[in-house]
């Protein structure tokens, strides 16, 4: 029943939570840090239920990173809690990895090049071509975050599962990319929060469905729990 009752929750405070997050003003904390977090928080607990535990980690690590970039836009001209919120973004990128990896560990290593060009062109572009005081933060988190679209992306595509994590790796390279262009390179891009936040969400949904079927279906490789 708890774990029904969680599911039924889950979609109506998660539409709720996407509408009100573009329809309201910036101008009350709570309930920006609040729409935010509520998706990922929600989303781990059902990853729990699963006992989809790294799943579950980068879920949590996503809510932290949320409420951490939430604290950043009240707080004008101060860049560590981008950059704090940006470490903890790092560290669920980190864990997805892991969990890419313990599914299949083949390298595969050419599905790699379209997210190291990408990953490359950004790096080259933020400390070079616009010249943005961001020391070794960018460089990093760009090297795993194209490494976690690359494992998620070279999966063996058995079932709807691996087509679905696929996706979701690249469904935040998107959205950590817009996100890195609207903050250093061109923050007046156009529909940008829009287009960071619903590839974002998407892919989180998708790490969490991908892990709920392998976790209903015995056949399928789930050791990555």
């Amino acid at each position: 029943m708890l774990k029904l009752g969680i599911l039924m929750l889950t979609l109506p405070v998660c539409v709720f939570a996407g509408v009100a997050h573009f329809t309201y003003e910036l101008d009350n904390f709570w309930f920006h840090a609040g729409t935010k977090t509520v998706v990922c928080v929600l989303y781990a607990a059902i990853a729990l239920m699963y006992r989809q535990r790294l799943v579950a980690t980068a879920l949590i690590l996503g809510a932290a990173g949320d409420f951490l970039l939430a604290v950043d836009s009240f707080v004008p001209d101060k860049l560590i809690f981008f950059f704090v919120g940006a470490s903890v973004f790092l560290l669920s990128h980190v864990v997805y990895l892991v969990y890419a990896i313990a599914l299949d560990r083949k390298l595969r290593p050419l599905y790699i090049v379209p997210y190291a060009v990408i990953g490359g062109g950004f790096v080259i572009a933020s400390e070079f071509i616009f010249d943005t005081e961001t020391n070794a933060v960018i460089p990093t988190y760009v090297t795993f975050l194209v490494l976690m679209g690359w494992r998620t992306g070279c999966l063996p595509k058995r079932g709807p599962a691996d087509w679905m994590i696929a996706v979701a790796g690249a469904l935040f390279e998107i959205s950590d990319f817009v996100l890195g262009i609207r903050i250093f390179l061109a923050p007046g891009i156009p529909h940008g929060r829009l287009i960071t936040m619903t590839t974002y969400w998407s892919a989180q949904t998708l790490f969490l469905l991908q892990a709920v079927l392998r976790a209903r279906q015995p056949g399928l490789k789930t050791k990555a729990q």
